[in-house]
């Protein structure tokens, strides 16, 4: 995936999971700090029955936010 490309072209070796939870959770937190206007309440609204393609593969989250994918790196 494009992660493993930049993350190897970048740093000369593979991306441990740490690397990939940390970039796609960053990137969760953004998208939903965006989507709810930088409103603390309404972050979690975004992540209601959502999906999100990232390094970890694809997240999917319940109707109670939670992640409900398994997480490796694909």
């Amino acid at each position: 995936n494009k992660f493993k490309e930049l993350f190897r072209r970048e740093y000369g070796r593979e991306p441990s999971v740490f690397a990939a939870w940390g970039f796609d959770g960053a990137n969760l937190l953004f998208r939903a700090m965006k989507a709810s206007g930088y409103e603390l309440s309404g972050m979690r609204k975004s992540f209601l029955e959502s999906k999100y393609e990232g390094a970890m593969g694809i997240l999917m989250f319940d109707s109670s936010a939670d992640c409900t994918a398994e997480l490796l790196i694909k």
